[in-house]
């Protein structure tokens, strides 16, 4: 009775809406969002329909309309509908602004931006207009340098544009806005005019310091190095705090300090709406990137003003460093000097300006996506890792399953469940191919598009046809593309039915545990590296088969990974040759000693994936292997102490980059930033 209910209501708000369409031309028309039961049965036996429905009346019928269908017991709730707007600005000189914040993608990353804390800028200039509307609700306490024991009260007016450059408070209806919608001001005031001293910005550096300051911004600068100003801006890098300094207006291949140190983010400016370099900007191969500096509005005495600077610049840098520090509190200030940095726009023949020009969006996205090798399900995030891997394919000549074959090869295996791919690590490495993942019973849009990307002639599918179906081998031979098929009645035959399908030339073999990935995972680089096979067993049995393919194949020495929990004494007994296990007290201390027994090189890179059941990581083995590169896994949202011991492990042997594979699901944001710490710090 719901269903029909539901049916037959609808019918009648359509029908008052029908008689009323004279109404609805003649007057305003409000929309109503309807949430029905999900235990509705249309909604329950119709999957593609959606349990909301929008119903469009006149202002006149809303309330009647709404108290109708909020009287219908299918009916959760009746809501009208609201307004949603792009986070634009609502301050009536935003206008002025637009050129220069749209060039460095500002309203696109307000989109995205969500402030999560506090960020304290300390603006070293000639001081700020402390009763600015646009500014006083910003403010912490500051000091006076140039004149001690009074105010930092700007009466030149350079510091207060600065200051609304940074930190205007952004939709509060006044006046401008600002990259970073806002962050707390400290007015440092040095200089009363258009020079200073060096001593009182070094005093003031380290006043900064000591009370809290997470950014400093320094408009300013020397073409003095002075060892007080090095040290200081040392000390601000040891302390975390972040340095955004301006190159110079002096149109000079050289950089003013202390924008020339290396641990400061030194900016230079371009002319507004132009990819030009600013006619008075500094330039050298020290400037690590820059904005536009040509006529930027922005708060000044008693108003707004235009001013024109790499001054300005500096200030827009410090914004939107401001802004990625809110947005994630846990980053570090040499993290966010290299998103900045590392995420700018290039800018041809301007590479005396950094390496391109701030996108602000940019950096917020590589909060979430820095190093990652993903997609939205297993089957891109293979992709990707294909994509990362092979960006093209060789013609290789081998013999597979006893048969000569010449051509291009992938390899095709189910995203659903893990075995296959990570016995097939050995077979990548023979074949220099990819794997790709399944998780349909047709081959996906993407799968095709990757495959036919590469030039594929050969696609090997590991697995019997309850994990690759034969309509994807179908659909493949369709394609023009040869098949071969690797598989067994489940995961233990398989593995060796791809074993066997390879011309080994080793006497020792890896034994997994056929019931769970990571150790597995663990493996796969190395045993593709070595050309070794990868067998898996249960905890308590070795299957038939894999007994028979170490004998048949003369194995005098196997290597067992993971401790008595996974596969016990008694089944490595029963493998029938010699075995050293592998092993620490959970799967991640398994994955250390994995790494220490067979790493023998230097180490450059590695691949950083989860140790939860997540299927992101399985293609992992193939990529490192031809990489050359260890796996390391980890918990999903915590650092584990072994795992830091490991990072440290890794650090010493030179790892100095990396890659996730995987999306947020396999490992979070803020321990893949952790990690990036540990690792590269």
């Amino acid at each position: 009775m719901k269903a029909i209910y539901k049916i037959t209501f609808t019918a009648f708000i359509l029908s008052l809406f029908i008689i009323s369409t004279h109404q609805v031309n003649a007057e305003e028309t409000v929309k109503i969002i309807v949430k029905y039961n999900e235990s509705d049965e249309v909604v329950r036996t119709q999957s593609s329909k959606s349990s909301f429905e929008v119903i469009e009346t006149t202002k006149s019928q809303k309330n009647s309309v709404m108290k109708e269908l909020e009287s219908a017991p299918n009916v959760d709730y009746v809501e009208e509908d609201a307004p949603v707007y792009l986070m634009n600005s609502n301050d009536p000189e935003f206008n002025k602004q637009r050129g220069y914040l749209s060039e460095v993608s500002t309203t696109d990353a307000w989109n995205t931006y969500v402030q999560k804390g506090d960020v304290v800028v300390a603006v070293l200039d000639t001081g700020v207009d402390l009763d600015h509307p646009d500014l006083k609700g910003n403010l912490v306490k500051g000091i006076n340098l140039h004149s001690k024991g009074e105010t930092a009260q700007d009466n030149e007016g350079h510091g207060t544009h600065v200051s609304g450059l940074i930190g205007a408070t952004t939709n509060n209806g006044i006046g401008i806005a600002s990259i970073s919608k806002g962050v707390k001001i400290m007015p440092i005031k040095v200089m009363d005019g258009n020079v200073g001293q060096m001593s009182a910005v070094v005093e003031g550096i380290e006043y900064a310091i000591n009370h809290g300051a997470d950014i400093i911004n320094l408009s300013l600068g020397s073409y003095s190095n002075l060892q007080s100003m090095k040290d200081v801006i040392d000390k601000a890098s040891q302390n975390g705090v972040l340095v955004v300094a301006a190159a110079g207006n002096d149109n000079l291949n050289k950089v003013r300090y202390p924008a020339a140190y290396e641990s400061t983010i030194a900016v230079g400016a371009t002319n507004t709406g132009t990819d030009e370099k600013g006619a008075y900007s500094n330039y050298s191969a020290d400037i690590d990137l820059n904005t536009p500096g040509t006529d930027i509005y922005s708060t000044w005495l008693d108003g707004y003003n235009y001013s024109t600077g790499t001054s300005m610049s500096s200030a827009l840098v410090s914004s939107a460093a401001g802004m990625v520090m809110q947005h994630a509190p846990f980053l570090t200030a040499d993290q966010v000097r290299n998103i900045l940095i590392s995420t700018t726009d290039p800018i041809e023949d301007l590479n005396e300006l950094g390496t391109g020009r701030l996108n602000v969006v940019g950096a917020i996205n590589s909060i979430k996506n820095n190093n990652r090798l993903y997609g939205e399900n297993a089957v891109e995030t293979a992709i990707a890792v294909s994509q990362n891997g092979w960006s093209e394919l060789s013609e290789k000549e081998v013999v597979l399953d006893g048969a000569n074959l010449k051509g291009k090869f992938a390899i095709l295996a189910s995203g659903l469940t893990f075995p296959d791919s990570l016995a097939a690590s050995p077979l990548s490495t023979y074949l220099d191919a990819p794997i790709l993942l399944q998780q349909k019973k047709s081959l996906s849009a993407a799968n095709k598009e990757e495959l036919y990307r590469l030039g594929v002639t050969h696609v090997v599918i590991v697995g019997g046809s309850g994990a690759v179906s034969n309509e994807i081998e179908d659909q493949l031979v369709e394609s023009g593309m040869r098949t071969i098929r690797l598989s067994g009645k489940d995961r233990y035959e398989t593995s060796v039915a791809i074993n066997e399908a390879i011309p080994f030339e080793t006497d020792e073999a890896m034994i997994a545990s056929g019931e769970n990935f990571p150790d597995a995972l663990s493996i796969a680089p190395y045993a593709g590296k070595m050309q070794t096979p990868v067998l898996f067993v249960q905890k308590n049995k070795v299957p038939a088969e894999v007994v028979s393919y170490l004998k048949n194949n003369r194995i005098t020495e196997s290597y067992t990974i993971g401790g008595e929990g996974v596969i016990t004494s008694h089944t490595t007994d029963s493998l029938g040759v010699p075995t050293t296990r592998i092993s620490g007290k959970d799967r991640y201390e398994t994955n250390y000693q994995v790494i220490k027994r067979f790493n023998s090189s230097y180490l450059e890179h590695i691949y950083i994936a989860t140790g939860t059941n997540f299927p992101d990581a399985l293609v992992g083995g193939a990529l490192s292997s031809k990489k050359d590169s260890p796996i390391m896994l980890t918990h999903p949202d915590k650092l584990l102490p072994e795992v830091s011991q490991e990072l440290t492990y890794l650090r010493n042997r030179g790892a100095n980059s990396y890659n996730i594979l995987g999306g947020y699901g396999a490992i979070s944001v803020e321990l893949a930033w952790t990690i990036d710490h540990r690792l590269l710090y």
